[in-house]
């Protein structure tokens, strides 16, 4: 395991997996800093087509919404970014 808890490096690999199945997004740029979290992002890229399963579609809304709740209010105005 590489930097980082299972559930939050679960966390970037379900939301990159995520992102890169969603076909009106054409680039993405994450922020990585160890050869761990690049392993992390490929095996994200490579699984992409598995899709995700229902629970993990759960649990990632679920984390999602989380972090929502615990955004600071001057953070706020990236909830008009949440889609676009």
């Amino acid at each position: 395991m590489g930097a980082g808890s299972k559930e939050e490096n679960d966390l970037a690999r379900l939301t990159l997996q995520c992102i890169l199945t969603n076909e009106v997004i054409t680039a993405i740029v994450p922020g990585l800093s160890t050869v761990y979290e690049v392993d992390n992002a490929a095996r994200a890229s490579y699984t992409r087509s598995l899709g995700l399963s229902s629970a993990q579609k759960d649990w990632l809304m679920q984390k999602t919404e989380q972090g929502w709740a615990k955004l600071p209010k001057e953070y706020a105005w990236l909830r008009d970014w949440e889609i676009v």
